[in-house]
């Protein structure tokens, strides 16, 4: 006799309607990283947080090379993580006009400039390190599976500035 999975799931294309909502859950599963005390300055800077994972979220529903899709939950019909998947860039990428800018970006209002520059270094270390023609023309450039709503989350007192 099969019994029912208590927590299916089903993958579904992203909708523009979803984006507030996948741009909250991405912040709250971001809250218990630690370069993220580091980055944000007066953590946990829920505003700050918020708005950077508001524009990727819209930044990578607006590439036309990623495919996003969510995670949900069939019971509660809630989104309950996320996967997106980026082609591969041109081999020719150092020319296309505004790399340069995509590799020395502004740092994002309430983010601490050195650490923000570490991780873009970082970033592009990795870039040039990873071989991801397993992918095909495709690789896997993010996914999360979202922590319950149990989990503790940052309290005032938690706040801080780094400089």
């Amino acid at each position: 006799m099969n019994t029912p999975n208590k927590h299916s799931v089903s993958i579904l294309r992203l909708t523009a309607p979803d984006l507030p909502e996948f741009a909250r859950n991405l912040r709250e599963s971001k809250y218990e990283l630690t370069i993220n005390r580091l980055l944000y300055n007066n953590w946990p800077n829920a505003s700050a947080q918020l708005a950077q994972c508001t524009k990727a979220v819209q930044g990578g529903w607006n590439d036309a090379n990623t495919d996003t899709w969510k995670v949900v939950d069939n019971e509660s019909k809630e989104i309950v993580g996320h996967l997106a998947l980026t082609r591969k860039a041109p081999s020719n990428i150092g020319k296309v006009k505004g790399y340069e800018e995509e590799l020395h970006p502004p740092v994002p209002d309430g983010m601490n400039e050195g650490v923000f520059r570490a991780v873009i270094q970082a970033v592009e270390r990795l870039e040039t390190l990873r071989d991801a023609k397993h992918f095909g023309d495709s690789s896997p450039s993010d996914h999360c599976i979202y922590v319950s709503e149990t989990r503790t989350k940052p309290s005032k007192e938690t706040n801080r500035s780094h400089p």
